[in-house]
């Protein structure tokens, strides 16, 4: 069994994605948490479909990043009984694992009922309608699917456990159960890149300080902690509050693969985000990410978020913190699930085929 360590599960995105031991992460920063936190629950006896024994990274998933793309009216009945369903985060979902894989819900299914625990007869796992049915990417969203029924002690064990591996008939198979919380948010924010960006510790601190120092003073963000705080704790100045907040801000180096392949090195700013909803939770990401902050006014650090980061998000375990080919699910011993780069290669190869294939007929078809 391979156990990530508990304090730093980020440094298992490849030999060279370690962040810079000098700067540790917060304690309850959950990217730097891993699952199987707190007492274990009762394990099953058994399984009829073997899976991977280990210790993941924590998964963070907003209740709308869960529910991102799926029909509103079932989005809706999930945010009034949460506790009704688990999110079932398929790796490598979206439109294409569905397409090669027709039996995925099945598979799954089948493989939670082969758990020896009291009270999965009852389980459906469903594949829940979309907002749109015309997104035809690969990884469209929704990534999940529903786990609806189960018992309380089948559903303290998937949560508990929280990432499975297991192949059936061939077919290799990984989802990850979690919690519908709309208290659960991401601290990542975004990467940074710049001439300034490099793994020297005191470097990182000096770009974290400016970051903190421009936002205890920018207008925007002051007034979006008062008005948020204001809301669950007793009264007290605008600057108790904001020097508060600064203090649950961290920045740390690490490197990464970009789109052209190569490695770089990326500053990623994570903090505890004060949001009592989804709509404040947009609007700090936004108050954060649109200053430009430059370090003795000489170097700027860029943001670098959504569409303008230096790498692809890993489109397999959806985490925004590092690409696929860093991904640190498959880096543990006995990963039965879906390996990125295969899946890559497969996919393809059968593209290739296809069109192989087709090519007589486009020629024909010509004349």
């Amino acid at each position: 069994m391979a156990n990530l360590p508990n304090n730093n599960p980020l440094g298992h995105q490849g030999p060279q994605a370690t962040p810079h031991p000098a700067n540790g992460y917060q304690p309850n920063n959950p990217h730097a948490q891993t699952m199987r936190r707190g007492l274990p629950p009762l394990e099953p006896s058994q399984s009829r479909i073997a899976y991977t024994k280990a210790t993941y990274p924590r998964i963070v998933k907003s209740l709308d990043g869960l529910l991102a793309e799926i029909m509103e009216t079932t989005a809706d009945a999930v945010r009034a009984n949460p506790n009704k369903y688990i999110a079932l985060l398929v790796y490598g979902g979206g439109n294409k694992i569905k397409e090669e894989n027709p039996n995925l819900t099945s598979d799954i299914e089948n493989f939670i009922l082969g758990l020896t625990i009291a009270g999965n007869k009852r389980i459906r796992v469903v594949d829940p309608p979309k907002k749109y049915t015309d997104k035809r990417g690969d990884f469209a969203k929704p990534h999940i699917l529903l786990l609806h029924h189960g018992s309380p002690e089948l559903r303290a064990y998937l949560l508990w456990y929280q990432t499975f591996a297991f192949q059936t008939e061939g077919r290799k198979i990984a989802f990850s159960a979690l919690r519908f919380d709309a208290n659960v948010r991401p601290w990542f924010i975004t990467d940074i890149v710049g001439r300034a960006v490099c793994d020297d510790p005191e470097a990182i601190q000096e770009g974290l300080t400016t970051i903190t120092s421009a936002l205890a003073k920018d207008t925007n963000f002051r007034n979006h902690v008062d008005a948020c705080l204001a809301k669950v704790e007793n009264p007290r100045s605008i600057d108790e509050r904001v020097q508060d907040t600064l203090k649950g801000f961290e920045m740390h180096s690490t490197r990464v693969t970009n789109r052209e392949k190569k490695e770089i090195t990326v500053w990623q700013l994570f903090a505890n985000p004060i949001a009592n909803n989804g709509l404040e939770f947009k609007e700090w990401l936004k108050i954060i990410t649109s200053r430009r902050y430059i370090i003795d006014e000489i170097d700027e650090m860029f943001i670098r978020c959504k569409n303008l980061k230096p790498y692809d998000s890993c489109a397999f375990c959806k985490s925004e913190t590092h690409p696929e080919e860093q991904c640190p699910f498959p880096l543990v011993a006995d990963w039965k699930g879906p390996i990125p780069k295969e899946v890559r290669a497969e996919r393809a190869k059968a593209k290739e085929e296809l069109a192989t294939k087709n090519a007589p007929l486009i020629e024909r078809n010509k004349h």
